[in-house]
C-alpha cells in the first residue's frame, strides 16, 4: 500500500459512527472532527477568569521590549547613529515630492491601462496573470514637468517599473 494513503475499512467506519452516536447521546460531541488520538473531549476549552486575563495582558506587555521606554529610546538612538535612510538620507529622495499627479490622473491611468490592454509593455505579462495591478509609468516624470497625456504614460508591471526606475541604489547626482 502506498505511504500517506489511509483507506478506512467498513469495520473502522462503523466504530467511528458508534463513537459519534455515543458522544451525541452523552452530549460530549465537540462539533468538529475527532480530537487528538480519536478521543472526544468533554469540554471545549478552559475558561479563564478576568483577573487571569488581566495578569496575562500585563505579563505580555512587560515582556515586549518596545513597551519599555529605555529600550525604545536606546533603539531609536541606535537607528539615528546608524544614519537611517529617512528624508534626504534616503536613496530615493527627490526633494520631498508629493504623490499628487494632477486632477485627471485617475482617468488617464485607466485610459492608459485600457489602451495597453492591461498588459505590461516591457515584458508582456497580463494583469489577470498577476496578483496585483499593473502600474503606470510617466516617461517624463510628473515631478520633472511631465504630464498625464497618454503619450507620456506606459503600462508596466512592478518588476519592469523597478528596472526602469531603480530604487534602493545611490543616485548618481549625489
Amino acid at each position: 500500500m502506498p505511504t500517506g494513503i489511509f483507506i478506512r475499512t467498513e469495520q473502522h467506519k462503523q466504530r467511528i459512527s458508534d463513537a459519534l452516536k455515543k458522544a451525541y447521546a452523552e452530549n460530549r460531541h465537540t462539533g468538529g472532527a475527532f480530537v487528538k488520538g480519536h478521543k472526544i473531549l468533554g469540554f471545549k476549552g478552559k475558561k479563564h477568569s478576568n483577573e487571569w486575563k488581566k495578569n496575562q495582558s500585563i505579563r505580555i506587555k512587560n515582556n515586549n521590549p518596545m513597551h519599555n521606554i529605555n529600550t525604545a529610546q536606546k533603539l531609536s538612538r541606535t537607528l539615528i547613529d546608524k544614519g537611517t535612510n529617512a528624508g534626504e538620507n534616503n536613496n530615493n529622495w527627490k526633494g520631498g515630492r508629493t504623490k499628487y499627479r494632477g486632477a485627471n490622473w485617475h482617468k488617464q491611468r485607466k485610459k492608459a491601462l485600457e489602451r495597453d490592454n492591461y498588459k505590461c509593455q516591457v515584458c508582456g505579462v497580463l494583469q489577470e496573470d498577476m496578483n496585483r495591478e499593473l502600474t503606470i509609468h510617466h516617461i517624463i516624470p510628473y515631478h520633472e514637468g511631465g504630464t498625464n497625456d497618454l503619450e507620456n504614460l506606459i503600462t508596466v508591471c512592478m518588476s519592469c517599473h523597478f528596472t526602469i526606475e531603480p530604487r534602493g541604489h545611490k543616485r548618481l547626482d549625489k
